[in-house]
């Protein structure tokens, strides 16, 4: 009886550690384009956004043009999109309407 007790409380505790936790919710492909719906961007943001967006998408293409990023690829690639993360939430939290 104990070892169906223990058994038991093995699968549910491991069904429980593959779901994913509260943590950062991942970034929207489209999340300018939901923002602006909402108005919480105004038309100059959107395009400055999209911009900044083309220039990540670029720059990782550019990349991984020979297969693989290297430590400084992903470095640069990775402050990029901290930097549009950061331009995002700003621009999303600055309460200008137009």
């Amino acid at each position: 009886m104990k070892f169906l007790l223990i058994a038991l409380f093995s699968l549910s505790s491991s069904a429980n550690a593959a779901k994913p936790g509260p943590g950062p919710a991942p970034s929207s492909p489209d999340r300018v384009a939901v923002a602006s719906a909402k108005g919480a961007l105004t038309k100059t943001e959107v395009k400055c956004l999209r911009q900044q967006e083309n220039e990540l998408s670029r720059a990782r293409a550019a990349a991984m043009r020979d297969g693989r990023l290297s430590l400084k690829e992903r470095r640069v690639l990775s402050q990029m999109e901290d930097e549009l993360n950061q331009q995002f939430y700003r621009s999303t939290h600055n309460r200008l309407r137009i």
